[in-house]
């Protein structure tokens, strides 16, 4: 079995743990399969130069689309088609797995017709509301579409929901202790745009601050505000209290998430939220919307108005609960998922 995996952006080079960490994670084990299963990578925009290389013994082939306006996609596409055409035949590809509703399922879907072949289109995050124009194209997909939540297939429409499957991307298993003695309070992982409510959380922790003294709070993810978001901080006096580390590799995040008690996710859509996996696993407490995985349990709370979130955030502050890493959706679970789906008639 060989399967092309078609995607807007892959890791540039080895060392590259941001792009992506779930599915990189979901390669690395798909890897070490037995039995003949290989699999080959396109990404259309991300490395931004028209690269061959290696990763990990895999070939990726990147276009360097560079994200173009509407205008120039046409172009890339083309040469998208060409490539994958070769890469079908030379291999003798059985599947077609594409990541987003969007360019690459649609052309995905135009392939795998062609080809005769399977096509699954894994849906990745607010690809499934309304606003994703590509839905109006969505009858050629000619895909099976996987949900990575119950929360993001219940905003596709009916018609594409009547074929899907719900296979959340999987953890690596964690072996590390569980530090029980954490320096940090809060810790905020994502990038730092609209979406994901970062302004909220700040507001948020400038009610906490003032019921609650010296508290130490880090901020990561890849900042798009310009500026704004580091004056936003000045005007709420957090500036003692937030430390603002940027993009981060995934280990650095990981080693945070093991020094801080608790993760505060304000984001109101998350179509899974791999970062929820990794904080539980780090023995983390979660105060969250009900997005994505998220639920309601003794390591889990779910706000919804602010006041429900400084309320939870006291009680997380207070709390002398013991931390244990709780380990969800294993990474050799979704790999198998996976692997009957692509062998399916279905």
């Amino acid at each position: 079995m060989h399967i092309l995996f078609i995607t807007p952006g892959f890791a540039i080079d080895e060392e590259d743990t941001t792009c992506l960490t779930y599915f990189q994670n979901y390669l690395h084990a798909f890897s070490k399969i037995n039995g003949g299963v290989s699999y080959s990578i396109l990404s259309l925009h991300y490395p931004f130069q028209d690269l061959l290389y290696d990763w990990h013994g895999v070939a990726v082939r990147s276009l360097g689309g560079s994200n173009s306006s509407l205008l120039k996609r046409p172009r890339i596409w083309l040469r998208a088609w060409k490539v994958a055409r070769n890469i079908i035949q030379e291999n003798g590809t059985t599947v077609i797995h594409s990541l987003w509703l969007k360019e690459c399922c649609v052309l995905g879907g135009f392939l795998a017709k062609k080809a005769g072949i399977r096509h699954v289109c894994t849906a990745m995050g607010t690809d499934v509301l309304q606003t994703n124009r590509y839905l109006h194209l969505s009858r050629f997909f000619n895909a099976h579409v996987v949900c990575v939540s119950s929360f993001q297939r219940s905003k596709l429409t009916s018609t594409l929901r009547s074929n899907t499957s719900l296979i959340p991307w999987g953890l690596p298993e964690q072996s590390d202790p569980v530090m029980t003695s954490r320096p940090f309070d809060f810790l905020f992982v994502g990038f730092l745009s609209e979406i994901k409510e970062v302004d909220e959380f700040l507001e948020i922790i400038a009610m906490v601050d003032r019921q609650w003294s010296e508290l130490k709070i880090n901020i990561v993810g890849e900042d798009y505000s310009g500026g704004l978001l580091e004056r936003k901080i000045d005007d709420l006096e957090l500036a003692g209290t937030c430390t603002v580390h940027g993009l981060c590799e995934n280990a650095r995040v990981l080693a945070l998430m093991k020094e801080s008690k608790t993760l505060v996710h304000t984001s109101r859509f998350e179509s899974q939220g791999y970062v929820f996996l990794e904080a539980l696993a780090s023995g983390m407490q979660i105060v969250s919307r009900r997005v994505g995985l998220a639920r309601s349990t003794p390591q889990w709370s779910i706000a919804e108005s602010r006041e429900e979130f400084v309320v939870a955030l006291l009680q997380s502050l207070e709390s002398t609960q013991v931390r244990e890493s709780i380990q969800e959706h294993p990474i050799s679970q979704t790999v198998n998922q996976y692997l009957t789906l692509y062998e399916s008639d279905q």
